[in-house]
């Protein structure tokens, strides 16, 4: 994508600043979202856990990390593998004093019963 797309897409989004179902709303009518991507969002429960939550990331990398983890459906992963990656996840958090991630980390492990590892 070139920059002035990148800049008006970023504008016309501050133009619903505080009105997401408008943005919503206007973005469905105007088939401007593939189907693909609406079935992930329709779909996904990370959404819905993380509506309360505030976040602060330190690098752009974080951010895309933790927004791409709402559509993302890896239904090929284990449990084993899940159950490893989560903890990893939650080691990275806090090792760099994330304790904000890390406490979401640790409550979805929790309510999904998935065990802490200690590596």
């Amino acid at each position: 994508m070139d920059q002035k797309l990148y800049d008006n897409l970023s504008n016309f989004l501050k133009l619903f600043k505080n009105r997401p179902y408008h943005l919503a709303k206007f973005l469905i009518e105007n088939d401007s979202l593939k189907e693909d991507f609406c079935v992930k969002i329709k779909n996904s429960q990370k959404i819905k856990e993380s509506m309360n939550n505030n976040f602060q990331f330190s690098d752009i990398s974080q951010m895309n990390e933790y927004f791409n983890s709402f559509i993302d459906h890896d239904t090929n992963k284990s449990l084993e593998e899940i159950e490893k990656e989560l903890n990893q996840k939650l080691n990275d958090c806090l090792e760099n004093e994330n304790y904000e991630e890390a406490i979401l980390i640790r409550d979805y492990m929790f309510i999904h019963n998935i065990r802490r590892i200690i590596f």
